[in-house]
């Protein structure tokens, strides 16, 4: 199976690559949520005071995050240079992403980028989350809205395809996707206030990128993280292909999961992507950004997303993916 970035791309050192992959990871700005955050998390239930995290389960999740992580290790060990060469500008571009988005207001200024904790990332697919925030106090964590991103620039078009596939089987048996680990700050009436939910309901979107777009953005990006203070190459890092890639794919996948789950009846799905549909939307919008913009930025290139027709054959796709739905509970 082919790599999108099998070949080395020319012009792109690689020692500052790695440089900026290992800055931008350790910044500050970037840190994980921790599970160890959330082990004294209590709630009232029937009068009984409960761990909303008990200490088992906590220590369970953080033996499956280590486990997983010596296996990613021996599984990267086992790379050729050259594939070790080519997943680092790829993953450069994928850690980039919320670093371009906090620092050059890709989605404006009244985002934040939330790193999720590894269990999140490995188990629950969820490598970054953009909490969009409301001016108005939020009375309950209904009103908060976030965005999950899947991003991996490394895989195949049959993985990418794959893990889409995944996504809409777990709309149509009535899923709705979760954040494990949520941890965030609101606005209430007395003030802010930091909030660690369990189970956190969120729209996910799985972002691959095309080769044509990556090898247009990713020497904006490093050059940025290089020379952040050069207007020039400040406003090139701005103004990249990536960000109208990133932002149409995420309004393509808002809106074709809400379709989705509306027409198979998962009200609890439809009624969370709608809802950041729509919050997203008024935010772009914020930015001057409209279909014509994105068109004129990015052209015609189709995401993952584009391959699925819900309306095709009279909808008949919609009856495969409750047969293979079906299948899979089966098993």
């Amino acid at each position: 199976m082919k790599n999108f970035y099998e070949s080395e791309e020319e012009g792109i050192n690689l020692e500052e690559v790695k440089s900026a992959i290992e800055k931008i990871v350790n910044s500050p700005e970037n840190k994980r949520i921790d599970l160890n955050y959330f082990r004294d998390v209590k709630k009232i239930i029937d009068g009984k005071e409960i761990y909303v995290f008990p200490v088992e389960m906590l220590k369970a999740d953080i033996k499956e995050v280590g486990d997983k992580t010596r296996w990613i290790k021996k599984q990267k060990a086992q790379l050729s240079d050259k594939e070790r060469n080519a997943n680092a500008v790829a993953e450069f571009v994928e850690v980039a992403i919320p670093e371009t988005i906090r620092k050059l207001k890709w989605l404006g200024d009244k985002i934040k980028v939330i790193r999720p904790s590894l269990y999140d990332d490995y188990f629950n697919g969820i490598d970054n989350v953009i909490q969009m925030l409301p001016d108005e106090i939020v009375e309950n964590e209904n009103d908060i809205k976030c965005i999950g991103f899947s991003i991996d620039f490394t895989i195949s078009d049959e993985q990418a395809e794959k893990k889409m596939i995944d996504a809409i089987l777990d709309i149509v048996s009535g899923k709705v996707p979760l954040m494990k680990y949520f941890n965030t700050d609101i606005k209430t009436k007395h003030g802010y206030k930091n909030i660690k939910i369990r189970d956190f309901q969120i729209p996910k979107i799985i972002m691959s990128c095309p080769h044509k777009i990556l090898s247009e953005s990713q020497d904006d990006l490093l050059n940025f993280e290089k020379n952040p203070n050069d207007i020039d190459i400040k406003n090139k890092a701005e103004n990249t292909s990536l960000r109208y890639y990133f932002i149409r794919e995420t309004l393509s996948q808002l809106k074709f999961f809400s379709a989705l789950a509306e027409k198979v009846g998962n009200i609890a799905a439809k009624i969370l992507y709608e809802n950041a549909l729509h919050s997203f939307e008024e935010m772009i919008e914020n930015q001057g950004i409209n279909e014509s913009v994105l068109d004129k930025k990015v052209g015609k290139i189709s995401g993952t997303v584009g391959k699925f027709d819900l309306e095709a054959d009279d909808g008949k796709i919609i009856e495969i993916f409750k047969v293979m739905a079906a299948q899979n509970k089966k098993r």
